[in-house]
C-alpha cells in the first residue's frame, strides 16, 4: 500500500532531495558551533554536573 502511494506521487524524488539537504545543512550548522566554542565555555558544561551553582553563575557573569 505504501509503495502504491510513493509510485502516484511524482515528485517523491525531491522530497528526499530536500530532506537530505535540510539534514546536511543542520548537520554542518551544529558541527561548526560545536568546533567554534570557547576553552572556557567547554570547561564550564564540563562541571555542570557536578556542581549547578558555580558553572550556571558563571556563564550568567560572562552572558551579562
Amino acid at each position: 500500500m505504501f509503495k502504491d502511494v510513493l509510485n502516484h506521487m511524482s515528485n517523491a524524488a525531491d522530497f528526499a532531495s530536500i530532506g537530505l539537504v535540510i539534514f546536511f545543512v543542520v548537520f554542518v550548522f551544529v558541527s561548526v558551533r560545536a568546533l567554534l566554542r570557547t576553552k572556557a565555555e567547554v570547561q564550564d558544561w564540563s562541571r555542570l554536573p557536578l556542581s549547578a551553582d558555580e558553572s550556571t553563575a558563571s556563564m550568567e557573569a560572562r552572558h551579562e
